[in-house]
């Protein structure tokens, strides 16, 4: 489990470094509006309002989703405090972030 996680925050690591992910609520709400997110990752301890705002407006415009880790672990791996929401803008990094995860998407 700790490989998988540790995959995981390198992969979002990397797309913030080529500048291919958003980060926080408002600026994956934004990407979702715009069509440019490509999977958007909600971490296990945000907020149920704000889970269901992204929930919905992922499934609004059929951007896949995940609810995974925890906004600490998420927002050091960014190199922040907290982060809560966090979005994939590339469907490279969508897949490298999937297939490291192992995990089905909606």
């Amino acid at each position: 489990m700790q490989n998988k996680e540790n995959a995981f925050y390198s992969s979002a690591g990397l797309a913030r470094k080529a500048g291919k992910l958003a980060a926080g609520t408002g600026a994956c709400l934004e990407a979702i509006k715009k069509g440019k997110a490509r999977l958007i990752i909600i971490a296990c301890d945000t907020a149920e309002n704000t889970v269901k705002k992204t929930v919905s407006a992922c499934e609004g415009r059929n951007v896949d989703y995940m609810v995974y880790g925890d906004s600490e672990r998420m927002g050091k791996a960014l190199g922040k405090e907290f982060i809560k929401v966090v979005g994939i803008l590339d469907n490279e990094f969508k897949k490298l972030i999937l297939s490291k995860m192992q995990t089905e998407r909606r």
